[in-house]
This record gives structure tokens, C-alpha cells and sequence, in this order.
């Protein structure tokens, strides 16, 4: 996710024109590392890996392309430069809306008995103040700030929505054998 928020920042000031290429290979390589820290979770209940890190793939450049349509509407608005509780709010509807997209396109690749209506609602939860973190990383930089200072806020806050992401499917997944994320409990017989 840091590579996610320096792009987002990096683009913010200027430094990459190419928007749209930039934002859905930061969301790529983020599917994928999301994709593999899953999967070797979901090993255990026999998730099939290659599908689940794949539908993360698609799933995490799904939502970014929806951030980029999104941000090129919001650049017809002439200039403004939004206040950091704009990005904030901005950031929590753009995670709703990753988090709903992310779960919904994992969910075929659950195991059998974890309910996907929970994975979905767990990552809309989840996502929505890891993308605002990123937002607000991203507004933070300065218009004359330094490649190098613009790289580690995008560093930092990236790091801060990845540890937000990790922690939460991380421990949503880990608990995948309690009632509340199974289809049916478990019974001893």
C-alpha cells in the first residue's frame, strides 16, 4: 500500500503524468502482496491460492481504477485544493467502496464454509480508514516538497493503511473457524 500512497501523492504534485497506468501498477503489485499474505492463511482451510491471489489482483486494480475515475471527475471541479477533512471523507467512501469490491470479487475463491456476505461487509469496514489514511497522506505534501519527502510520507502512510488491512482480514481470517465467519460451526462428533 505504500507504493499506492507515494503514486497517489507523486501524481498529486506533479511528479508522474500518467495516471491511470501509475495508479492500477501500485494497485497490481498491492493485489498481489495482499493476494500472497491471504492465501498462506487460507492455506489451512483449503483455499485454493493461485485463484485467491489472482481474484485479489483484479480485485485491488478493480478499485483503483474506480479511484482514478473518480479523481479525474473531482479535476473538472477547476483547481480546487480540497481541506484534509475532504480527503478524509473522501478516502473513507473510496475504501467503502474498494473494501465491498475486494471482498466481492475474493469471495468465490472462500472456503466452502466461511460466509462471504461477512468477508465482504469485514473488508468494506476494514478499507474504508486504510484508504483514508492514504488520502490524507497524500494531501499532506507540500507543492514544493522534495521527491525524497514525498516518497516516505507515501512510505509511511501506505505502511499505516497496510498494517490497517493486514491486521483486519489478517485477524477476520484467522478467526475463520468461529460461527461468526462459517456458514455452519463446527460440531465435535
Amino acid at each position: 500500500m505504500a507504493m499506492v500512497a507515494t503514486v497517489y501523492a507523486l501524481l498529486d504534485r506533479g511528479f508522474l503524468t500518467a495516471q491511470f497506468p501509475a495508479i492500477l501498477a501500485a494497485g497490481a503489485w498491492e493485489g498481489l502482496c495482499i493476494g500472497l499474505a491471504q492465501a498462506s492463511i487460507l492455506q489451512r482451510f483449503d483455499a485454493p491460492p493461485g485463484q485467491w491471489v489472482i481474484l485479489t489482483i483484479m480485485a485491488a486494480v478493480a478499485g483503483y481504477s474506480v479511484s482514478v475515475i473518480g479523481q479525474q471527475s473531482a479535476q473538472g471541479l477547476g483547481g480546487i485544493d480540497p481541506e484534509l477533512w475532504m480527503l478524509g471523507a473522501g478516502g473513507l467512501a473510496l475504501g467503502l467502496g474498494v473494501g465491498l469490491l475486494m471482498g466481492a470479487i475474493q469471495s468465490p475463491a472462500l472456503p466452502p464454509r466461511m460466509r462471504s456476505t461477512r468477508w465482504i461487509v469485514v473488508n468494506a469496514l476494514i478499507w474504508m480508514p486504510a484508504m483514508a489514511v492514504i488520502m490524507l497522506g497524500a494531501g499532506l505534501v507540500g507543492p514544493g516538497w522534495p521527491l525524497a519527502a514525498i516518497a516516505m510520507t507515501g512510505a509511511l502512510t501506505g505502511g499505516l493503511a497496510g498494517l490497517i488491512v493486514g491486521a483486519g482480514t489478517g485477524l477476520a481470517l484467522n478467526q475463520a473457524e468461529l460461527p461468526l465467519m462459517m456458514d455452519h460451526p463446527l460440531h465435535d462428533t
